[in-house]
């Protein structure tokens, strides 16, 4: 019995080294796990505060890019402000010049519409002409049809030159309000 409470005893000693032992290795375990979790908690922190920097510095890019394109479509809206104030100034000299063709178009017709009347004057004072009264009739009824003939022409064209200063004055209206709107 001895010898078995002997072995029950060592079996208790070896047993206790064991349990020492294992409580030495849990407790080097739990302070490996603390100095991991630290070590986390360090690196955690440290990835956010290079996420922060990151996301700061791409801010930081698109900011700078947003601006470079910004610069860029001002300078072309710039451009084209300048092309359509050159278009403007086209338009507005043609439309001077134009109106100055009609002006020049209206004193000619005055001056025909008085030509015209003195050669009616003439008509019937060469009506008692008899040898000539038919030759200068025909020759006064040909120059009456020219006369016609350009009077219709000049206002067809004084026609079509008021259509195309409607056009033009249109189109003036619709560069203005592009460039009100590209001041906008």
């Amino acid at each position: 019995m001895r010898l078995s409470l002997q072995k029950s005893e060592n079996e208790c000693k070896t047993r206790d080294n064991q349990i020492h032992t294992l409580q030495d290795e849990i407790a080097h375990k739990d302070e490996t796990i603390a100095k991991l979790t630290r070590e986390r908690k360090r690196l955690e922190e440290q990835n956010s505060k290079t996420t922060e920097q990151l996301q700061g510095e791409e801010d930081e890019n698109a900011k700078k890019k947003a601006r470079a394109d910004l610069d860029k479509s001002k300078r072309k809206l710039e451009t084209d402000l300048k092309a359509l104030q050159s278009n403007l100034e086209e338009v507005e000299k043609s439309k001077g010049e134009l109106e100055e063709n009609i002006k020049r178009k209206d004193q000619e017709i005055q001056q025909m519409g008085g030509r015209l009347e003195d050669e009616q004057g003439q008509v019937t004072k060469l009506e008692e002409e008899i040898e000539n009264e038919r030759q200068q009739r025909a020759d006064l009824a040909r120059e009456i049809d020219e006369i016609n003939d350009y009077l219709e022409e000049a206002d067809g064209a004084t026609s079509s030159q008021f259509e195309m200063n409607k056009k033009r004055e249109s189109e003036l209206q619709k560069l203005r309000r592009d460039l009100e709107e590209a001041n906008l």
